[in-house]
């Protein structure tokens, strides 16, 4: 049995696969931006009216909740790097408590949303539930992720490779939750 070659440091984390994976899912949420700014073009005072009407603090927490979540995955990862497994489970630990934050908050923003039955018959709506509900199920795709992570760290299995795909898909959910942020709340 031959030892594992290892890998270059100036290589690029996780497999060619999964990037692939990661590049087609941003090729989605570009498709869905545009087609956001394009309906936006033609119903300019709803969006004004649905701009106002979403809470930014709810979304600027979520932001943090998410890039708070980013720093400990990253933190995870060089735990894992310097064979430090019990680090690393305490850092995917404080990313999953970030990321259900995430989906708390979430939820109390959709109640209040739904509460307002007025509000859907905007299409401004219609696309800020479009968008960030299917952003919310890659949110949960990933805490199952960081969840596996933590599980292998914990028993000391987790390896490099699988960490630096969870770091990459949860860093890709942040950067796009951070265009959602500014195209719902802010623009």
């Amino acid at each position: 049995m031959s030892a594992p070659r290892s890998r270059p440091a100036n290589r690029i984390p996780g497999e060619l696969e999964f990037w692939l994976l990661i590049f087609g899912e941003l090729a989605v949420f570009l498709v869905l931006f545009g087609a956001f700014e394009w309906v936006a073009i033609g119903h300019r005072e709803q969006f004004a009216t649905g701009h106002d009407q979403v809470n930014v603090w709810i979304g600027a927490a979520n932001t943090i909740a998410l890039l708070s979540g980013s720093y400990a995955v990253a933190t995870g990862l060089a735990q894992v790097r310097e064979g430090r497994h019990d680090g690393a489970r305490r850092c995917y630990a404080a990313a999953i408590a970030c990321g259900l934050a995430f989906v708390v908050l979430k939820a109390v923003e959709y109640s209040t949303h739904l509460i307002h039955r007025d509000q859907l018959a905007n299409p401004f709506f219609t696309w800020y539930f479009a968008l960030t509900a299917i952003h919310l199920v890659h949110v949960l795709v990933g805490l199952v992720a960081v969840a596996y992570a933590h599980r292998l760290s914990a028993t000391g299995r987790l390896r490099v490779a699988p960490a630096e795909g969870v770091g990459v898909y949860w860093h890709m959910v942040d950067a796009v939750w951070i265009v959602i942020f500014y195209l719902v709340y802010v623009a």
